[in-house]
């Protein structure tokens, strides 16, 4: 009976000895995985600290994702994620209508792409936004998107702040983008000038057909006896000097690869657009040294 059970008793430590090599064994490739990963992100942020466009102003490069101590006492930052739909459904709603020749000097365009999310520009607004806006239009890249855009809005409003007012505070920063749409005239659309005021280069923004991909991220503070709300969207491209908005084609969408069901004037998610292109010198245009009024 003694000798059963001592043979149980070594059975059992066999099996938790075996048990320690495995799980160092296991703790071992975790550790080299892990660092591997590491080594792997380290890399890709000095590339992209490297690159011909931003080089080591890239934003990424100067900035981490965490409140500027510019920022005032009791900023939040605030995730939008759950609000992707929304802000979706705004900006592709309105490129719908841009590319069945919204106003009267607008004509159809052939091949405006659908915005889909981005969690890669998502966390660069979070970036931008983080900063409290101090600084002014930041250079911006990324492997998947070369030359990066992005507009950043807010509004002020009375009362306690809640989540609940969120989709209210979207819709009315974001549709204020849209308003200067009637002054866009068709040799804008087909050549882009430099002459363009802020507004006028968000509109041409939004309007822009390669636009293919989006990312937003806010921040709420107090102000005296103003809450305030600010919005950044981070987008998949930039303006380009002596290029059209969009290729005009009628009926719109003639040249997608396939249409959207969703929105019918627009290409289906998917429809590529080449955005992660090398950059290419003096073709951006330039942002003008204006910024947001600081928290």
């Amino acid at each position: 009976m003694e000798a059963s059970l001592v043979s149980q008793e070594h059975a059992a430590l066999e099996v938790a000895i075996m048990s320690l090599v495995e799980s160092k064994l296991l703790t071992q490739q975790l550790l080299f995985v892990l660092c591997m990963s590491f080594n792997a992100l380290a890399d890709k942020h000095q590339e992209l600290c490297r690159g011909t466009h931003c080089g080591t102003n890239n934003l990424i490069c100067q900035y981490l994702k965490k409140l500027s101590s510019e920022c005032l006492p009791g900023t939040k930052l605030i995730n939008l994620a759950p609000h992707q739909q929304q802000i979706l459904h705004l900006l592709n709603n309105y490129r719908n209508k841009v590319a069945a020749g919204y106003t009267k000097t607008l004509l159809p365009a052939a091949r405006m792409a659908r915005m889909d999310w981005s969690e890669e520009l998502e966390s660069l607004a979070t970036i931008y936004v983080a900063q409290c806006a101090t600084i002014i239009q930041p250079c911006m890249s990324s492997p998947q998107y070369t030359t990066i855009s992005s507009i950043y809005d807010g509004v002020s409003f009375a009362g306690v702040y809640r989540s609940s007012l969120l989709p209210m505070l979207l819709e009315e920063t974001i549709k204020v983008w849209f308003e200067d749409t009637r002054f866009v005239t068709r040799s804008m659309v087909l050549q882009l000038s430099t002459s363009l005021s802020k507004k006028m280069r968000q509109v041409a923004l939004l309007m822009t057909d390669r636009n293919s991909h989006v990312g937003c991220s806010g921040i709420f503070f107090v102000r005296g006896l103003s809450n305030n709300f600010r919005l950044v969207c981070t987008f998949a491209t930039d303006l380009m000097i002596d290029k059209p908005i969009y290729n005009i084609s009628s009926p719109p969408g003639t040249h997608c690869a396939r249409q959207d069901d969703s929105y019918e004037n627009l290409c289906a998610l998917g429809e590529q657009y080449n955005n992660h292109e090398p950059y290419v010198e003096m073709r951006m245009l330039d942002s003008p040294a204006y910024s947001f009024s600081q928290p």
